[in-house]
This record gives C-alpha cells, structure tokens and sequence, in this order.
C-alpha cells in the first residue's frame, strides 16, 4: 500500500497546508449555510469504500502506460506542479507552484520546449497566474484573480491577442469548449465590494462574461470575508460536460450549456469530525481541535472525473491518495490505493494527481520518489530517483487513459 512520505522540508510544508484547510474549513462553516442531507434526494449518492481498497492492474486490463522524464535544464527545473495541461499529444504544460509567473512547456517526447513568462505591470501583463488554459492549436489563456482578468496569448511567439476583465474575483476557471463562455470558481477570498450578485463559489457566464447561472451561494457578514477552499483541479471536462467537487457539501456539479446541476453526493462513509456534541470556549480552540484531527479523519475530493462509463474519484485520507470508480450502469464503487504495472518501477505507480482530456497523470516526484527507494533499495532506476528526491532532476510523469479502463 502506498504511504506519502516526505523529507523535513516537505513536512514543514505539509503541516503548514494542513493548517490552512483546517482554517478555511472552519471559517467555511461560519460563512455557508451549507446542510448536507438536504443535497442527497433524487441526488445519486457515490460511496468510496476505503476499508475494502485494493490495486488497480494495469497489465490485467492490458494498457501500458507512457512514461515521460521531463527534461531537467536549468530554465526548466520544477519545483512542485500545480497543473498540468496537454495539446493533443504534442505538448505538456506545466504550472510551477515555485514561480507562480511562469508555465513550462514540454514536448510529448519529455524534451523542454519553452518557458512562457509575460508577467509585469504593463499592458498585456499579467500579476499572478491562478489558473490556465491551452486553447485551440497555439492560445495560452491565462486567469490573473488579482486583476479580475483573463489574458489570451499566442504561446509560440508570445503575442498578446486580448485581455478580458471580469466583473468579479475568481481563481479557476474553465472554458466551455461549444463557446457557451465560462465557468468561474470564486476566488479564496470575496469581499463586500463585489456586487452581491456575485456571492456565489460557481459562476457560469457566456464568452462575453455575462452571468448565465450559479450555484452554492455564501453569506457574507460585514467587514469580513468570505473563504473557498483552494485546490490545484476544480474543474475536469468530459464529453463536452465539465465537473467540479464541492468539498464543503462532498456534491458534484457538471456544468454545461443547460446550466449548473446537481449529479452526485459523495458518502465517505461517515469519515468527518462530528463537532455536534463538543463546546468550544473560542474559535481559536475549535480551529485547533480540526487541526489536531481533521488529517486522518476528513477525506478531501482532490477531483471528479466523468469516463465511458465511470465517474472518478481522486481524494487523500489518512496520509494516503486513493482513486474511486463509480460504475454508473452497475450503481457500484471500487476504491483503488495504488496502480500496478509490471514494466516500471518494479510494479508500483502512484495513485493519479491531475487528469486532462480523459489521461490520468501519475507523478514520480520526490515525496514518491523517496517511498520508492526506501521499499527497495536496489531499484533498477536508482540513480533517476535519487537525483529526484535531492531536487536536481525533474518529476516523471506516468500518462494512461481512463477511458481505457472498462
């Protein structure tokens, strides 16, 4: 079974995260008047069974998936991917959560291509890139929260084409590909100077950013701020249906050009922190008591993904990455907590992090590299995983298709 483990620099970073969403959760559940059982109804329910988890076999299914080693330059060393986009079967684009000004392009092949930076304060700039998409054979759009605005680029020559403004804060964001226009999550923080229109974490607008729907509202007091809950993947698209998980609710939405509806309700079997029956003196002492016990005891949707006939699951619980597949024909969950192949190294593959245009992107990076190493000493790939966990090689990336997994 796969367990995270993680140098001290990592550790640091991970307790670090884990305050946060202790803190966000918290201020999440003062902010949102969110009541669980009134989403389940005619509402299908989704129930990811982590006691009974098992090893999804590749070579059982017959798919080999593709290895990539991403070039290691000195303008294209990663320090942790925050996102990872494809153009067909051509280029990788990768967002780098050490520059969050920058994204590297790599060719499929796992050779650097470019790095692509227009950031700065002028004109056609941007300040931040919260989130990106890669559009059509050579667009690069880029989502700059701060600014309320979208910036469209040519990525081979760095042209600037346009830049839309947004009339509201937002951190993610995905493009309807029948060019309906947009769907928007709300930035980590909201505040009283948007129009109260806008209070809502789901916004669905047209391309010419006119609201045409939303979904899950919040409440604003004032002089305070509203938070969302961050992650790299809110949105993934699938047969022209995009989905998002909301973690406050465990619901999934898909969006499309009939609107925001309510699919799913994810069950994790009673695995949350009943606070029903406990007194707090403060917020503060509440904060810390989720702090001490939210770890092991709150699975969080990392991202829901729609196959042939599945719907996918990604959540951490316990330390530990899982994979649930729902079968819709079957009304049937299996829960996965490591991929099996026997070509790579030695059979063991982390459980996917991202997943773009229906192909699931395992990571060896230095948290996965680290595990490996220390389960088998001599692992055939020994020196490429040792330069990994001392930071001087880049992640590998494992592509296989979900929808080859029937």
């Amino acid at each position: 079974m796969y367990r995270i483990t993680k140098p001290l620099n990592r550790k640091i970073k991970a307790v670090k995260k884990l305050f946060l969403y202790s803190f966000i959760i918290l201020i999440t559940s003062f902010c949102q008047k969110n009541d669980k059982p009134k989403l389940y109804g005619t509402v299908k329910k989704i129930e990811p069974n982590i006691e009974h988890s098992n090893a999804l076999n590749l070579n059982k299914l017959n798919i080999k998936p593709t290895l990539i080693e991403l070039e290691t330059l000195n303008n294209s060393l990663i320090g942790e991917i925050k996102a990872v986009k494809f153009l067909r079967s051509e280029k990788i684009f990768i967002a780098d959560t050490r520059d969050e000004l920058r994204i590297l392009i790599f060719k499929f092949d796992g050779s650097f291509y470019k790095e692509f930076n227009m950031s700065g304060r002028g004109p056609g700039e941007y300040s931040k890139i919260d989130d990106f998409q890669v559009r059509g054979d050579s667009v690069l759009q880029i989502l700059d929260g701060r600014l309320k605005t979208i910036y469209s680029y040519n990525f081979f020559n760095n042209n600037f084409i346009e830049s839309k403004e947004i009339p509201f804060y937002a951190y993610k964001f995905e493009y309807i590909e029948d060019e309906l226009g947009f769907i928007f999550y709300k930035n980590e923080k909201a505040n009283n100077f948007e129009n109260e229109n806008n209070f809502y974490d789901l916004i669905l607008t047209d391309k010419n950013l006119r609201t045409l729907d939303s979904k899950i509202p919040f409440y604003l007091v004032k002089g305070k701020s509203h938070f969302s809950i961050s992650r790299n993947q809110v949105f993934s698209e699938s047969n022209g249906v995009i989905y998002y998980s909301d973690m406050n609710t465990d619901s999934i939405y898909s969006i499309s050009n009939s609107g925001i509806t309510t699919s799913y309700h994810i069950d994790y079997g009673g695995k949350k922190i009943d606070l029903s029956s406990i007194t707090f003196s403060s917020a503060i002492e509440k904060m810390r008591y989720l702090y001490e016990n939210s770890e092991d005891k709150i699975p969080m949707t990392l991202y829901v993904f729609s196959s042939k006939n599945k719907i996918w699951i990604s959540f951490p619980f316990n330390n530990q990455l899982y994979l649930s597949a729902y079968d819709i024909a079957e009304d049937s969950t299996i829960t996965y907590d490591k991929i099996e192949h026997s070509s790579f190294l030695d059979g063991s593959l982390p459980v996917p992090k991202f997943i773009d245009g229906g192909l699931f992107v395992s990571i060896i990076d230095e948290n996965f590299a680290d595990h490996l190493l220390k389960a088998n000493t001599e692992l055939k790939e020994k020196n490429k995983i040792t330069s990994i966990i001392n930071g001087n090689s880049n992640p590998i990336l494992i592509l296989f298709n979900a929808n080859d997994i029937k």
